[in-house]
């Protein structure tokens, strides 16, 4: 059996990277990320709790490298490595150092987050390859051509998903709703086509989807469309922006001005 492998946990209430390794209590954790945060560029990590957005970052990260097979490990297998995706503010790639864990279960414990000039890192042969979202670059292009629909149903019904609205949207009755939100999707593909930079892609349910602004009642919300299997799209859910970012930020940092996280702020 691989090392990789080797004693990982069946527990499907963690994230994959905890099952793999070792991390220590949550203090400990967090501190790593705080390490990490304070090594990279800087960007803002932090929505609801410290660096939050970037705890999201690297767990669904190590997960993309792990199903990749792009985890390096050493010919002693005593230590391994994964590329983050991020850079340092020295402009040097970041990775994910483990070593053998003594404990023996799991296998693996996080050390900690190193340069490429480190010589935790410069010891590996063979550097993993960060992960890779971008193998089918068409996934990534938004045709304004084909149809928009709404799944109304599961947008309007579902209590997960209307709590996410702000007060005076939640107050409006559902026909109003219905016909605001609709009436945007038109407008929506003009504006797309004047300006294809609003479309921010996100990785949602392992798989690439498209965020899209949508104003209703002054309050900027993101539609979160999806491409089907009849080559059309499908409006599937609404997040609210801090939502989107989060999921955006994953592969690769928003540059688009609608999904900032400090609109949150403004439409609170």
């Amino acid at each position: 059996m691989s090392v990789l492998n080797k004693y990982l946990s069946e527990r499907d209430d963690i994230t994959l990277l905890m099952r793999f390794a070792f991390t220590g209590v949550k203090e400990r954790f967090d501190r790593l990320i705080n390490d990490l945060a304070t090594l990279a560029e800087e960007e803002p990590w932090t929505q609801f709790e410290d660096y939050d957005i970037l705890k999201t970052y690297i767990n669904k990260t190590f997960e993309k490298c792990f199903h990749q097979g792009d985890i390096s490990v050493k010919e002693d297998e005593e230590s391994c490595c994964f590329d983050t995706g991020l850079l340092s503010r020295q402009l040097e790639k970041i990775y994910g150092y483990f070593e053998k864990n003594d404990r023996g279960n799991p296998y693996w414990k996080l050390i900690g987050f190193y340069t490429e000039s480190n010589m935790k890192i410069i010891d590996f042969p063979v550097k993993p390859k960060k992960a890779d979202y971008f193998s089918n670059p068409n996934e990534y292009y938004f045709n304004t051509e084909l149809d928009i629909t709404m799944n109304s149903i599961h947008i309007l019904e579902e209590d997960h998903v209307t709590e996410r609205f702000p007060e005076d949207i939640k107050n409006l009755p559902l026909e109003d709703l219905i016909a605001m939100i609709r009436g945007k999707i038109g407008i929506l593909k003009d504006r797309i086509e004047r300006n294809p930079r609003i479309v921010i892609p996100l990785y949602y349910k392992e798989k690439i989807t498209f965020a899209c602004p949508i104003n209703i009642l002054s309050h900027t919300l993101a539609l979160i469309i999806e491409k089907s299997d009849s080559n059309n799209y499908r409006i599937n859910t609404i997040f609210t922006l801090d939502i989107a970012y989060k999921k955006a930020r994953i592969l690769m940092k928003p540059e688009s001005n609608w999904l900032l996280i400090n609109k949150k702020k403004e439409n609170t």
